[in-house]
């Protein structure tokens, strides 16, 4: 990321992983007034981008097994998991119910956790 372009993508990527912490912090807490598919939505949006940066990535990579000897390349692959997950127990819930967010605990509390190793990336050592 020594070009401008490269810059100005990282700090983007970094902000969008930001606010995608944000938003999992915020669906652990009860509260009334949050529009659940609303949240839903900048859920799904974070994660598709995030997907699509991923494939990017190991599509462009020049060896994919160099790829995945990297740390931070498997974070972020792996990050992919429970985001997948939540979402396809959203979109379920939603079908029986009518409730975005019956989804186990585990999965809510998991995603801030990995979403903030996703970050380390984004910093010089």
């Amino acid at each position: 990321a020594d070009s401008w372009v490269g810059i100005i993508y990282d700090k983007f990527v970094l902000i969008l992983t930001f606010i995608s912490v944000l938003v999992a912090v915020a669906q652990t807490v009860e509260h009334d007034y949050h529009d659940e598919i609303g949240v839903f939505a900048v859920e799904l949006c974070l994660d598709v981008f995030f997907v699509l940066e991923v494939a990017l990535r190991i599509w462009s990579c020049p060896s994919k097994s160099h790829f995945f000897f990297s740390a931070f390349n498997c974070i972020d692959v792996v990050s992919l998991i429970p985001a997948g997950c939540r979402t396809v127990l959203c979109i379920r819930n939603w079908q029986a119910s009518h409730k975005l967010y019956d989804v186990p605990e585990v999965i809510l509390a998991v995603m801030p956790s990995v979403r903030l190793l996703k970050m380390l990336r984004r910093f010089k050592s």
